[in-house]
């Protein structure tokens, strides 16, 4: 099962972002942060979508980042999205409202 997952209302205004990394208290892993990374980017682009809810299963929201990950220093490049440096946000995103 995938890290993350996205649920849609039926008219697509509602997006639920699911965590779903249980055996590891939904702690966040590179795989991870580029899965949500890419649902946010799918949320902003969707003219439908008006609000997303995050949430985790497995009775723990999100244990932070996956330190078992940053010590084995597998994909721990962190501001790296597709090659390209993160440097600043983007001023006309939806998502820094």
């Amino acid at each position: 099962m995938a890290a993350v997952q996205v649920e849609r209302s039926s008219d697509g205004a509602v997006w639920t972002v699911v965590l779903h990394r249980p055996h590891a208290r939904n702690a966040v892993d590179r795989a991870t942060a580029d899965a949500l990374w890419q649902a946010f980017l799918e949320f902003e682009q969707d003219e439908c979508a008006k609000c997303a809810v995050l949430y985790g299963k497995g009775g723990t929201f999100c244990a932070g980042a996956d330190l078992k990950a940053l010590s084995s220093k597998v994909g721990t490049d962190g501001l790296s999205r597709g090659g390209n440096k993160v440097t600043e946000p983007d001023p006309n995103s939806r998502l820094q409202e």
